[in-house]
């Protein structure tokens, strides 16, 4: 029983019939009580729990996750246990809610550090269908953790690496980024990579270019046209010629020998492709705000950033 009790990890009593906390525990069990903030209901990953006593049957107990609370609204908790104090830190890590269906989807950013590594990765929570968000969950895991293994060969050393995490939700759609830089010993350069990917968050499925983008050849004619702003040149090629980077991108998309995407902002409509030289950078990223290629964007964009 003390077992059960010390997986609440922090509990706060908060309704109870007697002063005096009972001598031996007849029934600890999770319940379905919930918590608002100005109205609105927190999403927490840990139940309440309700104690009753063997020695009165009138006293009644409920436990709220105080842990799962704090960490919810934003705060991370550290226990000391020299000090026996709770030591609570406002993070400045991202966290964002939205309401898909009846749903409040949360994702948050976290880290992981390690010896070698300094790596941000998104966290997804509150929905229904738990096995969909670990499906995300576990693709999220893995691709924040991408640069690690794809970049170099097992036979190499490890090189320190630093991943910043990004997103945005735009209705029922997420869309990841990561931003990673590499650094091995004796290298000339440091190696520069982008990635990203988009899920729809009722589905648990990832999508592609299709569900936004009418064709392959508007959306190549729009950067052709120059409707897409060259946004990031990758480390070395500032002074690279605007016109040579956007010709290029477009013969990219055409084959799939190089890492090229797609993902989206607030605003914007983004695309990526990797540098064509480890000197001049290891990718490049265009965008275009959705109002200026409403022309060749589905209903499925259309339709969030409109409103």
């Amino acid at each position: 029983m003390k077992k059960f009790l010390s997986g609440v990890v922090i509990g706060a009593i908060i309704t109870t019939s007697v002063l005096a906390f009972a001598a031996t525990i007849k029934k600890a069990e999770y319940n379905d009580t919930t918590i608002s903030l100005n109205g609105e209901k927190l999403v927490l990953d840990q139940q309440f729990v309700s104690i009753t006593s063997e020695e009165n049957p009138d006293f009644f107990s409920n436990y709220m996750p105080l842990r799962a609370v704090l960490e919810t609204l934003g705060y991370d908790v550290e226990w000391d246990n020299d000090t026996k104090n709770v030591n609570l830190t406002l993070s400045s890590e991202k966290s964002d809610s939205e309401i898909i269906g009846e749903e409040k989807i949360t994702v948050k950013t976290e880290k992981y550090e390690s010896k070698e590594h300094d790596i941000e990765y998104l966290v997804v929570s509150g929905m229904a269908d738990t096995k969909k968000q670990d499906t995300i969950n576990e693709l999220l895991e893995s691709f924040y953790t991408w640069p690690t293994i794809y970049l170099y060969d097992e036979d190499e050393d490890v090189p320190s690496v630093t991943v910043k995490a990004n997103y945005a939700i735009l209705g029922d759609y997420l869309s990841a980024t990561l931003e990673s830089l590499s650094l091995t010993e004796d290298a000339a350069y440091p190696n520069n990579s982008f990635n990203a990917i988009t899920f729809n968050l009722k589905t648990g499925e990832t999508v592609d270019y299709d569900t936004f983008i009418k064709s392959n050849s508007d959306l190549l004619d729009a950067v052709e046209s120059g409707k897409f702003e060259f946004i990031y040149p990758g480390e070395g090629v500032e002074d690279a010629d605007k016109a040579f980077l956007v010709d290029y991108f477009a013969e990219a998309r055409k084959g799939d020998e190089i890492n090229k995407g797609f993902y989206l902002t607030e605003d914007s409509f983004g695309l990526f492709v990797g540098g064509k030289t480890h000197a001049e950078g290891g990718y490049w990223t265009f965008e275009s705000e959705y109002d200026d290629i409403a022309d060749i964007l589905t209903e499925q964009l259309t339709s969030v950033f409109a409103k």
